[in-house]
């Protein structure tokens, strides 16, 4: 049998018999190398939902011991694993999605940590401190107010700008001006 039929095959019978309440088995023992291999990759992607056995012949067997077979366990930490295409997309994604909310939130810190460093005039006595920089205040508060309604719209520069009571365009000049790109600008196209 080759690898295609092979597969093809075990495609079948998995339709004709399902897989509730049974339980399949592989021998890797007979056939090729290669066939083996096979069948490692069809069961360790998930496309087989079967054990694998090999088989060990009698005279091979250690004095005393009568199990010919035994399970192959491939669930060693170092052991490369085998996804199909849409579960690795599935996990791209799923890791793209918490790289840009860290980003997002990375974002709205530095521009609290920003406002904290200009020390505003809101000081406990109310007057303004000795190294007050009015513009650098400013460019803070800016910031903090642009990330915080990209936060709130899931980074929609357009519906930020919306929050923020300005027009698109505007809001996207602010935030470049102020080094700040939304999650949606920032993307490179496939």
């Amino acid at each position: 049998m080759t690898s295609a039929n092979g597969r093809l095959r075990c495609q079948e019978i998995l339709r004709e018999e399902g897989t509730e309440g049974k339980r399949y088995h592989v021998l890797l023992s007979p056939g090729t190398p290669q066939m083996a291999t096979v069948w490692v990759l069809l069961v360790q992607s998930g496309l087989l939902p079967a054990k694998m056995l090999i088989t060990t012949p009698p005279d091979l067997l250690p004095r005393g011991e009568t199990i010919r077979w035994k399970e192959v366990d491939l669930s060693l930490p170092d052991f490369p694993q085998v996804v199909t295409p849409g579960e690795t997309q599935r996990l791209l994604g799923i890791l793209e999605a918490q790289n840009d909310n860290l980003r997002s939130e990375n974002l709205r810190l530095r521009g609290e940590l920003d406002l904290l460093k200009t020390r505003g005039a809101h000081e406990s006595d109310g007057s303004i401190p000795e190294g007050f920089n009015l513009q650098q205040h400013m460019v803070a508060q800016e910031r903090a107010y642009y990330e915080l309604a990209l936060s709130q719209v899931d980074e929609n520069a357009a519906a930020a700008a919306r929050l923020l009571g300005l027009q698109p365009h505007t809001f996207r000049a602010g935030a470049e001006r102020i080094g700040l790109r939304s999650r949606r600008t920032r993307r490179q196209p496939n």
